[in-house]
């Protein structure tokens, strides 16, 4: 296992204007489409049979005789078609280059006949089949590209040769006329000049037609034998995949297939051993072979990696390097290997195959090396047994001609498998090391999976012993396979994102601001879409290994043509895939057109917030309305279609959406007028807040005390809006304050004045300014008006003015007016005349 690892009121409105709207694309599509349905369909015609586009035009006239004083003009004509036919086929750069290669790759034809032909004879896997299709659909692809070339040029040629015939009759019929009205000398001499002229080009225009046909005929024999080979291969695809639950091999203790095998075993090992050898002094002594190719990649890549790792060291030194990076400059020899062998083996390599096999061998140890920092140590033992497996396999590919050899082999792998895995399974340490990293949950799942592989391996052991070979080729290998991939695409995916580490922290571009703000996620995002893409890759190859590719491919395919719908419109479901694919890729590259705007083009162009986001939202709806019109072509709508479901829905906005509308010309009148930017300050009624977006139908205002209010686009356009911000991010701050009677009113002013332009967040233009507002009951009223440019924290600055002017009005020994009330204690008004009884007495 591996470390690291809400409905409104006008809702009735709304539903009614889009029934009325669906209502109108039904009745205005319907009948055109019944219209189309009932109109005759049209023959289709190949084009050997296509009706002329000009039928009624009157046949060609017959050659007639050019009128005398018209001779020397016209024979100053057939000069120059004469010069340029012989220019046209004179033999161009690229039919030389063909002619040069032919002979090349005719070897190679050949060459790769005998070997494909071998690989076949000896039973080869799907794998090696696959490999083998690849590189003969290259030459196919090269042969068809030159056949269309030389086709096309053979036409050409052809059009102009049929000229000649009708021109050497008419200046024929020209020089008997010339005769027969006994024209002078010096003509009859030009018109016979002209037809030997005409005659001469003739042979020599049909000689290089005839060179030209030739090669033509050559390259079409070569795409022929490519087109054979393929269907050869293809056969043996089927044959390989039909025949596996029949028996093939007798049991694997039948004792007459042991003394066969014995006595035909050192001849084929000999003959495969010869094939190895041919293929590697090909590969090394051949210069027109891959290997100083490979070699260069070897140490281009070498020089690079070492190049790099003194950057990362510098980074490890300060801290700074990034995680992913020790796995590819760590090691840089490995890397190099690694890159150059995987090169090297790749389907697209032209080295010979039994190359290509060991080299698939050879690239699994300095990969096991380079990812040996970030597995278990207990899990290295594995992959290099898993080496030694995968090795037994291609030998057995070899080998498999031989009787009974192929099933030890297959015996041998499906013990060595349940053996390795059981040992694994049967130690606890491993668990408990797992366990600690990936929890229980994941451990059931990849426990799950290694007892399905003992499963497999069994299958595999069972179909080998008793004969069915087809059947345990695709259970034991199959295992192996999916292993080394899965081990393969592991390395290459950790090599990638150090790569990419690395490139996000250099020259060019760790100079955009894109990457200096977003290197994590990008990061994290290169990531996981590389991981997806390696899982996919490994299940397509897999599937590709056991020969349900193509079934998996075809099955996909007639899922996604079922067709969908009625007369008016049908599609597929593969049309409403393509749609909503397309609509979402729409969606994604806005996304990322707007984020590199935001982040490198506004920025270092100096726009302003609020234009840079109306640009941004404008390209928005352009990208996303573009989207969905190449969406609608792709699920098969007609742009006749698009007109009337636009119509329709304009009747459907007639009605019910009128709300809807409105609110979104108000959005677009907001982002091409710019009355209101993004980030500033607005009062609308009673709310007042910072607008975060503009969108298509609403704005988003966020309050003060956090709340985020949806404001419709309409009300911002017609109702009164105040915006603070909107040239500036300027503050007035109105201070009220009293003093008693007896203080100096200039006095307190100057007081006023002096402290405000003593506070540090206090714009010293405007001036700050205090006034005396009038007489109190028991005060004098004073304000203090001062500016300041802390717009988000104004409130913040007017607390610390009250807090100074407190102090500073004490320092200078003035006091603040306490309220003063008078309290009369009013008696009853009986109680009030009462005679006092006891001074009376007194």
């Amino acid at each position: 296992m591996l470390k690291n690892q809400n409905l409104n009121a006008r809702g009735p409105r709304c539903a009614t204007g889009v029934l009325l709207a669906v209502i109108a694309v039904v009745l205005c599509v319907l009948p055109a489409r019944l219209l189309r349905a009932a109109e005759p369909a049209a023959p289709v015609l190949s084009k050997s049979h296509a009706v002329p586009e000009t039928p009624n035009l009157p046949s060609p006239s017959p050659p007639a005789a050019i009128p005398l004083p018209d001779v020397a003009k016209s024979a100053m004509d057939v000069t120059n078609l004469l010069r340029s036919l012989t220019a046209q086929l004179s033999p161009g750069t690229e039919i030389e280059k063909i002619r040069v290669q032919l002979p090349g790759v005719n070897d190679q034809i050949d060459a790769q006949i005998a070997t494909t032909r071998r690989f076949m004879q000896k039973g080869a896997s799907l794998e090696l089949l696959q490999m083998q299709q690849q590189l003969w659909q290259v030459l196919q692809r090269q042969m068809s590209a030159w056949l269309k070339t030389l086709t096309e040029r053979a036409t050409r040629v052809q059009d102009s040769l049929n000229q000649l015939p009708e021109l050497i009759t008419t200046w024929s019929l020209t020089r008997n006329a010339a005769l027969a009205a006994k024209a002078p000398i010096p003509i009859i001499e030009q018109i016979d000049t002209t037809i030997a002229a005409i005659n001469s080009d003739h042979a020599l225009l049909q000689s290089k037609a005839g060179n030209l046909l030739d090669l033509q005929s050559r390259v079409a024999s070569e795409s022929t034998r490519c087109e054979s080979i393929l269907a050869d291969i293809t056969k043996a695809q089927y044959a390989t995949v039909g025949g596996i639950l029949e028996r093939d091999r007798t049991l694997i203790w039948d004792v007459n297939s042991w003394e066969r095998a014995r006595r035909v075993l050192p001849s084929i090992a000999a003959e495969v051993a010869d094939a190895y050898q041919a293929d590697i002094a090909i590969y090394f002594h051949e210069p027109s072979r891959e290997l100083p190719i490979h070699i260069a990649i070897l140490a281009g890549l070498t020089l690079m990696l070492l190049g790099a790792r003194k950057k990362v060291d510098r980074w490890v030194a300060a801290g700074q390097a990034p995680a992913s990076s020790g796995l590819v400059f760590g090691r840089p020899y490995a890397a190099a290997l690694t890159g150059a062998l995987f090169i090297a083996s790749g389907p697209y390599s032209a080295a010979p195959a039994d190359v290509k096999q060991l080299l698939q061998i050879m690239v699994l140890l300095p990969m096991i090396r380079m990812i040996r920092p970030m597995v278990y140590p207990l899990l290295i033992p594995a992959f290099y047994v898993l080496v030694v497996l995968f090795a037994a396999d291609n030998i057995r590919q070899d080998l498999a001609a031989a009787p009974l050899l192929g099933q030890v082999l297959l015996v041998f792998e499906s013990v060595a498998g349940i053996t390795v895995i059981g040992w694994f399974l049967h130690a606890g340490r491993l668990r408990r090391l797992l366990t600690q990293d990936i929890g229980l949950v994941r451990w059931g799942v990849f426990e799950a999976a290694a007892v399905f592989a003992v499963i497999i391996f069994a299958a595999g052991l069972s179909a080998a012993t008793l004969g069915y070979v087809q059947l345990a080729r695709l259970l034991s290998p199959g295992v192996l396979v999916f292993c080394t991939l899965a081990l393969t695409l592991y390395a290459f995916v950790n090599i990638l994102q150090g790569v990419a580490a690395f490139a996000l922290r250099v020259w060019p571009l760790i100079r955009l601001r894109t990457v200096l703000n977003h290197r994590d996620l990008l990061e994290r995002r290169f990531d996981r879409y590389l991981r997806y893409l390696a899982v996919f890759i490994c299940m397509l190859r897999y599937l590709n290994y056991v020969g349900l590719l193509d079934p998996t491919l075809t099955l996909v395919k007639a899922f996604l043509a079922v067709n969908l719908g009625g007369a008016a419109f049908s599609t597929s479901i593969g049309g409403i895939g393509a749609f909503f694919l397309t609509v979402w890729g729409a969606y994604l590259f806005s996304r990322l057109i707007r984020f590199v705007l935001e982040e490198d083009v506004y920025p270092r162009a100096g726009l302003p917030i609020g234009l840079s986001y109306a640009m941004s939202s404008l390209l928005n709806y352009t990208i996303l309305a573009l989207g969905f019109i190449i969406a609608a072509g792709v699920l098969g709508v007609s742009m006749t279609q698009v007109t009337v479901l636009v119509g329709a829905f304009g009747v459907g906005i007639g009605f019910g959406l009128q709300s809807v509308v409105n609110n979104f010309v108000s959005g677009l009148i907001l982002l091409f007028e710019q009355p209101i930017h993004v980030d500033d300050t607005i009062e609308v009624g009673d709310l007042l807040g910072k607008v975060r977006r503009i969108g298509m139908r609403a704005s988003i205002v966020r309050t003060r005390q956090g709340s985020d209010i949806i404001v419709p686009n309409a009300q911002l356009v017609t109702e009164k809006v105040t915006n603070w911000t909107l040239n500036d991010k300027l503050r007035r701050i109105a201070l009220p304050m009293s003093v008693n009677y007896g203080a100096a009113p200039r006095e307190v002013i100057k007081i006023l004045e002096e402290t405000a332009l003593a506070h540090p967040k206090v714009l010293p233009a405007p001036a700050p300014r205090g006034l005396m507002m009038g007489y109190g009951d028991s005060a004098i009223n004073f304000e203090l008006r001062a500016w300041t440019d802390e717009f988000d924290n104004w409130q913040a600055v007017r607390s610390d003015l009250a807090a100074a002017l407190y102090d500073a009005v004490y320092a200078a020994g003035l006091t603040f007016p306490f309220p003063q009330r008078e309290v009369r204690l009013l008696r009853e008004t009986g109680k009030e005349s009462m005679p006092d009884t006891e001074s009376d007495e007194k």
